[in-house]
């Protein structure tokens, strides 16, 4: 499977939302669209983000490698050509396919404020919108909110599953100014209402490692979408 498996018109495979005609801007991360982010290594010299086309069954997906085993070693990968504000009446809909490879480092996964090390001394850094694993050697995806840049008390992290190894993984999310549901292979798994940023935000993905093994992420899907008026 390559990027752009994920249907996003009609039926949604995520969010099981039907909205042909309710949706304006969009953003869809496909093979070699020329739209590969601006990725920043944020540690040392390794780390990137680029699309695989060895002719492997997951040729054609984008990856985001740590590029060792060190700590806090990876890369944040954003695309900020493309903003989005949270509002009450206008959803944003996040919708992305992906599969941890090697081990499950630090990740955040989803919406964020731009900013060259989302997730720094193992601890987010600024505003963001999405799945995460900050730091803590478990695997657990969380679903999180932060509307400041220190994440401590400034945030509403609700505690996930585990993100399984080598397992691809369907994660969603529905983003009002006042609320954000968050959606896993489906299923609506959380719902919080607290700390939502309303700055203008794009779609972010940080992938570091965590002292052991070299972490990697990779995407088979991603879109990002806002309902009109």
């Amino acid at each position: 499977m390559a990027i752009g498996i994920v249907e996003y018109k009609g039926q949604s495979s995520a969010l099981s939302k039907n909205y042909d005609d309710r949706v304006t801007d969009a953003f869809v991360l496909k093979p070699n669209d020329g739209v590969d982010g601006s990725v920043t290594k944020t540690q040392a010299t390794s780390g990137s983000g680029s699309f695989l086309s060895d002719g492997s069954e997951d040729a054609g997906v984008y990856v985001l490698a740590a590029g060792d085993v060190v700590d806090g070693q990876g890369v944040n990968a954003q695309w900020k050509h493309f903003h989005l504000t949270p509002e009450a009446g206008r959803p944003i809909y996040f919708e992305i396919e992906c599969k941890a490879v090697g081990k499950v480092g630090e990740l955040f996964i989803g919406l964020a404020k731009v900013d060259t090390t989302l997730i720094a001394t193992d601890a987010i850094t600024n505003k963001c919108i999405g799945f995460a694993v900050p730091g803590d050697d478990d695997g657990i995806l969380d679903y999180v909110t932060c509307d400041s840049t220190t994440f401590a008390g400034n945030n509403q992290q609700q505690a996930g599953a585990t993100l399984v190894v080598g397992t691809k993984v369907r994660l969603a999310m529905e983003v009002y100014s006042d609320k954000v549901k968050f959606y896993r292979d489906g299923v609506l798994v959380a719902t919080n209402t607290t700390n939502i940023t309303t700055d203008a935000i794009c779609p972010s993905i940080v992938c570091q490692s965590i002292g052991t093994t070299e972490s990697k992420l990779y995407v088979y899907g991603m879109s990002v979408r806002k309902a009109a008026n």
